[in-house]
């Protein structure tokens, strides 16, 4: 990951992920923000049936919004992040909301802590910056206990081949990113976000914008956020988004098929 890109944008924005949380004012909010973190969430509390007592990892962790999440639903929660000024932002709002969890300095290819810990490895927006993917998703195997599971989203890779962000080192389609996930563990599923045409098509209207866009903050909010349900076979190219889940298998501590 190129660290002084990526995270310039914390000296430049501050905290920038929690201004689109749920708990902002409602002109700030963003629920395609938000939905990565509710997807993921949503994804491993299936798999595990439910998050209460796992000790799981936020592998990216910066400003830490998902770390709050997953303290709220009970979980041991562990926040690594490369650089430290993300990390202190992080410890800013947890501590803010009085949330708690494990702060950790460290890269994603190379993870300080021992294997077979973890239940759960989260990696939000994180894998397409990533100049090896290959030994993320090895030490991520690492750590995860058997029947442990990665969840990761990241975004599509356009038809074109265009990158999404100059900061992406690499971009994957659905079936690219089954193909290097299952490198490492032996199951593996993908899924693409329902949004944006579906979603944005609610508040694009033209002359009704602002109060269609306002209506749908507060239904995303109070009842459940469209952006984040998510679909294992919407054509590609409605899909900006992907969310895989894998299952950590086999005892070997690397779960890479034979």
């Amino acid at each position: 990951m190129s660290s002084s890109a990526n995270f310039a944008k914390y000296i430049q924005l501050g905290a920038y992920h929690w201004a689109g949380h749920a708990s902002a004012p409602i002109r700030r909010y963003d629920p395609e923000m938000e939905a990565h973190y509710l997807s993921v969430l949503k994804l491993a509390s299936r798999a595990l049936g439910g998050l209460e007592g796992r000790t799981v990892l936020d592998a990216g962790c910066g400003d830490g919004v998902l770390l709050e999440l997953l303290a709220r639903r009970g979980a041991a929660a562990v926040g690594l992040d490369a650089e430290r000024v993300g990390l202190e932002l992080a410890r800013q709002e947890l501590e803010k909301r009085t949330s708690m969890a494990t702060l950790v300095q460290g890269v994603c290819q190379a993870l300080p802590l021992r294997s077979s810990l973890m239940d759960a490895v989260f990696a939000v927006e994180v894998i397409e910056h990533l100049d090896d993917p290959e030994r993320f998703l090895s030490e991520a195997s690492r750590l995860l206990r058997p029947g442990g599971v990665l969840v990761v989203t990241t975004p599509r890779r356009r038809e074109d081949g265009v990158p999404r962000s100059p900061l992406h080192a690499r971009e994957f389609t659905r079936g690219e990113l089954a193909s290097i996930i299952t490198q490492f563990f032996p199951r593996a599923e993908v899924f693409g976000f329902c949004h944006p045409l579906a979603v944005r098509a609610l508040y694009g209207v033209p002359g009704l914008r602002d109060a269609s866009l306002r209506l749908f903050k507060r239904f995303s909010r109070a009842v459940s956020n469209p952006c984040a349900w998510l679909v294992a076979g919407a054509p590609a190219d409605r899909c900006e988004s992907l969310a895989g889940v894998a299952w950590r298998g086999g005892h070997d501590g690397h779960g890479r098929r034979g």
